[in-house]
């Protein structure tokens, strides 16, 4: 920084008061970001986005995607610089670099100064914020993206960023009015009268109430009347994010949405709890938390909607199920139909499910429904079966699948491929997924996909065999391989020592039937003296010239260099060699080189030529004959 200092009082001597600015602009940045880069690169790229601000007028959005070069403009990047001046408020730079990221571009570098604005001297100057009542805090936003060559892509960049900008500020700007409408929602239903049952209507409110008390992250409001054949958006009332987007001519046909849409419109419900069809493009890229209170007429007809937009806070996905208002009651509707004996282990085990449950899923589920879901996972017991539940959302646009499966078979392949099963079932496209592994031998994954109208999904039962075939294949044919080739008390133990030993890999390239043979020689080098094992073998359907050798190693690796010279003085050529691993938990490791080689070609049966390689071999190893050309 000193450096940096010193270059700007050598470069601009006529602007002392650029030293603070400089400061203020790296402040937090990362020393080793800060060191990684030149002075003169440093420079540019603060005094470039300080003189966008420069002309900036509060309340509206600057913004600049560039392509610093040395020659043109005095410093330079490998990266494209987005810069963005604007009035400060939250959300800002996570809501910039999560639309960065949807559109699929790397981010290298981030620097965010708050500087203060004093309308007066018309430019940001450093110094403390409220010094003046004509004082407003600024925020300067340098992002180092993925390098940009086509001037169609920054400009699409540029107008995602507006937009994106343009949306938090408008959901900065109304929140309070949202929040406020949602209480004064709340307390109109007291007094209103409803053909809803009183305990609904109480629990409604309790909820909202529980919402509004920052519970909630408030994005977008708007109002809807519902017509004979049409919903309406009503005139004015639109808030955050849904204020621009009115068009009080517009309306959403009855008869264009699909059929469980359609019966949800004018059924007798007081609370629509589900998420919206799009994304957020403010703070965080979940799927927008949509929360419907429907108004009704005189004669107890459903007559419209109060719809609000927005995401729920952390509160409500990290505290416990028995704080949350209309969840608490579900929760305790479910332990109370169990008749589990209170405090005892089964309620208990019961209480842990439902804690660990995806939140999403309680609030807008019903006793009936997460009691059957909950009882059946405790039933579970810790048995290392395969178990899915599927739950479509309100609207039916929607499927939340629950995967139970053995924790030590869930990996990368097994997850992309319960994915494309789901997808396959659904007819859709998957919106989101996590997993969830504690103490328990299930891991659980949770999917979310966009159900296509065309695909109703296959029954659970199906789900549940397609998913156990794709994760169980292997091992139940490894575990088979291991009683026919070692008996079944053997086999036992050997299941132990090596069922999780072999990984993806060796799994897509091996047969199990052949993992059972390479665990006989894996066992056989235990024995005192023996610090290798060979097997020669032919794959169907090769060049007779073609053969394959696997080495078996305990301890330090193998390398290439050792191996190749042996296996040239014997005859043959290496066309390749692929190493595993194996992992059996204990002692030294393992491993296993999977060797392509060739040769001149030879009379002799292949079993007897596989033995005299691999008798030859030992010997060079063990230093029994010389390592020479005679071994040919």
């Amino acid at each position: 920084m000193d450096r940096l200092v010193e270059y700007s009082l050598t470069t601009l001597p006529a602007a002392p008061e650029l030293e603070a600015k400089l400061k203020r602009f790296y402040a937090h940045l990362d020393p080793e970001d800060l060191g990684a880069r030149r002075v003169e690169d440093l420079f540019g790229m603060a005094v470039d986005h300080l003189q966008l601000a420069s002309g900036w007028e509060p309340g509206t959005i600057a913004i600049e995607v560039a392509n610093p070069r040395v020659e043109v403009d005095g410093w330079g990047s490998d990266h494209t610089i987005v810069r963005i001046v604007t009035d400060d408020i939250p959300f800002l730079v996570d809501s910039v670099t999560m639309e960065l990221s949807r559109l699929g571009i790397a981010i290298h570098l981030v620097v965010h100064p708050v500087m203060s604005f004093v309308s007066d001297a018309h430019h940001p100057i450093v110094g403390p914020a409220g010094t003046s009542l004509e004082d407003r805090l600024v925020s300067l936003i340098s992002v180092e993206i993925d390098r940009q060559v086509a001037e169609a892509s920054r400009g699409v960049i540029k107008t995602r960023i507006r937009h994106v900008v343009g949306e938090v500020q408008a959901a900065v700007r109304d929140w309070k009015l949202m929040r406020e409408r949602m209480r004064a929602v709340s307390a109109s239903l007291a007094t209103s009268s409803l053909p809803i049952d009183s305990e609904e209507v109480n629990e409604t409110r309790e909820l909202l109430d529980w919402l509004a008390d920052d519970h909630f992250l408030f994005l977008g409001a708007r109002d809807y009347e519902l017509g004979e054949d049409a919903l309406r958006i009503v005139p004015g009332s639109g808030l955050g994010i849904l204020a621009n987007v009115e068009h009080p001519g517009r309306a959403r046909l009855l008869a264009e949405m699909a059929p469980p849409v359609r019966e949800r419109v004018r059924e007798r419900r007081l609370l629509n709890l589900t998420k919206a069809g799009s994304r957020s493009t403010v703070h965080r890229a979940s799927y927008l938390d949509y929360v419907g209170i429907k108004t009704f007429n005189q004669d107890g007809e459903v007559s419209g909607e109060r719809r609000f937009l927005g995401l729920f806070t952390s509160e409500v996905y990290n505290g416990s199920v028995t704080v949350i208002p209309r969840v608490r009651r579900t929760v305790a509707g479910v332990l109370s139909r169990t008749g589990y004996l209170p405090g005892g282990h089964d309620e208990k085990r019961l209480q842990t499910i439902l804690e660990r449950y995806p939140r999403d899923e309680l609030l807008q589920m019903e006793v009936d429904e997460l009691y059957d879901v909950a009882v059946a996972i405790a039933g579970l017991q810790e048995r290392r079966r395969v178990r899915v539940f599927a739950r479509r959302e309100l609207f039916g646009r929607f499927v939340t699948v629950l995967v139970y499966l053995p924790r030590d078979r869930y990996n990368t392949v097994a997850r992309a491929g319960i994915e494309k099963i789901l997808i396959d079932a659904y007819g859709g496209s998957l919106a989101d997924w996590d997993a969830q592994m504690s103490e328990s031998i299930l891991a659980r994954l949770r999917f979310v996909v966009n159900v296509d109208k065309s695909g109703s999904g296959d029954g659970v039962a199906e789900l549940e065999a397609q998913i156990e075939h794709l994760i169980q294949v292997w091992d139940d044919g490894f575990s088979a391989a291991l009683v026919k080739r070692f008996g079944e008390d053997v086999a036992l133990e050997l299941r132990r020592t090596y069922g999780a030993a072999f990984g993806p890999d060796f799994q897509r390239a091996f047969e199990p039937r052949a993992a059972a043979a390479d665990v006989e020689h894996l066992e056989a080098l235990r024995e005192p003296g023996t610090g290798l094992r060979l097997s020669a073998y032919r794959e169907p359907g090769r060049p007779l010239n073609t053969f394959k050798l696997k080495l078996y190693r305990r301890g330090e690796r193998v390398s290439l260099t050792t191996v190749m010279p042996s296996l040239t003085n014997l005859g043959v050529t290496v066309l390749d060699e692929r190493p595993y691993e194996v992992t059996n938990g204990g002692g030294e490791p393992l491993w296993i080189y999977d060797f392509s080689l060739e040769h001149d070609g030879t009379d002799l049966e292949f079993s007897r030529a596989a033995a005299l390689i691999e008798d030859a071999f030992t010997a060079v190893w063990d230093g029994n004959v010389e390592d020479d050309g005679f071994n040919r």
